[in-house]
């Protein structure tokens, strides 16, 4: 079995390359290989650590239950290490650059959509309730309708239950706005 390096020896190899020294002069100061020398300083270019964060341990691997996957995902998540490099890899990039997404949040967007574009969108945190749904139609969709047979006067909901609301359908039949509803068809 080969011998694994010592960290702080890795650390020196880093040390005596950014002083100039060539990988030979650091194996025979060393006294390592000049392949190990050539390993550690490619590993340090890729990740900025001297040991690879996503080398597996030797040996048999753990038969893992689901309840470990995510703790093993969650610990994962949670190294320093990774963290640091991830940080390292967007910290050239100015603030208004960067576009975050952030798991655990969901979000729902609202958006009604006509022939020329977006006439009313909505985003909330969570998951949208018929109470909002309805106002969103109420407050930012129906003002852009017209009574049928205008432009922008037949409204197309998917069958999902926040959209069946006998009173909302009763208070846009007043305004002569059309409803109909469609099976969603997902394409292939």
């Amino acid at each position: 079995m080969a011998k694994t390096l010592a960290e702080d020896l890795k650390w020196r190899i880093i040390l005596l390359h950014n002083d100039g020294y060539s990988k030979r002069q650091i194996a025979n100061l060393l006294y390592i290989g000049e392949t190990l020398v050539k390993k550690v300083i490619h590993i340090y270019a890729k990740w900025g650590c001297v040991v690879n964060p996503w080398k597996l341990t030797p040996g048999r691997k753990k038969v893992f239950s689901r309840s470990d996957m995510n703790l093993h995902k969650a610990a994962s998540e949670r190294n320093e290490l990774l963290r640091g490099v991830f940080i390292a890899s967007i910290g050239h990039y100015r603030i208004d650059q960067l576009v975050v997404f952030i798991r655990g949040k969901r979000y729902t967007l609202l958006p009604a959509l006509t022939k020329t574009g977006i006439i009313a969108v909505d985003i909330m945190e969570g998951s949208c309730t018929k109470q909002r749904f309805k106002e969103f139609v109420v407050s930012q969709v129906l003002p852009q309708m017209n009574p049928f047979p205008s432009t922008n006067s037949v409204l197309v909901f998917d069958n999902a239950k926040i959209h069946h609301d006998q009173e909302l359908l009763e208070y846009l039949d007043a305004f002569g706005v059309k409803v109909n509803f469609y099976l969603l068809i997902h394409q292939i």
